[in-house]
């Protein structure tokens, strides 16, 4: 869970799923609540400290994710993070009539190294992760 630490908020969450022990990967998703919320640096920072957890805690080794085309401000901020354009499964989603295609993006263990200090937050960071727990 993503919780505002000044006013105790809950406003989204952050998950590692689909672990895969034998081959050191997982799956991440990440969901803000409110439009209120969005673009306030909380999902980068959530993203960012949930991904040192998966690299440096359950030592992972890639940790991926899909992302479609029609959510720019997740794609930028993936990229921003350090996640490489891994390929695209063509129309995996039908909403409205219409076909969407899902972009594949992951990051390898030693591509974190690349983002941490120069997307680093400060030791006061404006929200924390509630609980972080490995699922088996």
């Amino acid at each position: 869970m993503i919780i505002v630490k000044e006013a105790d908020e809950l406003i989204g969450e952050v998950v590692l799923n689909e672990i895969d022990p034998d081959n050191r990967s997982a799956n991440i998703r990440i969901g803000i609540r409110s439009h209120e919320h969005r673009g306030k640096g909380y999902g980068t920072e959530a993203m960012t400290q949930m991904l040192r957890y998966g690299f440096e805690s359950l030592k992972l080794h890639r940790i991926h994710l899909g992302v479609y085309p029609f959510n720019p401000r997740a794609i930028h901020v993936y990229e921003k993070l350090g996640f490489k354009r891994d390929g695209v499964e063509r129309d995996a989603l039908y909403v409205d009539g219409e076909f969407h295609n899902l972009i594949l993006m992951s990051m390898l263990e030693d591509e974190i190294n690349t983002f941490a200090p120069v997307h680093g937050f400060p030791v006061e960071s404006k929200a924390y992760l509630s609980t972080i727990r490995e699922m088996e």
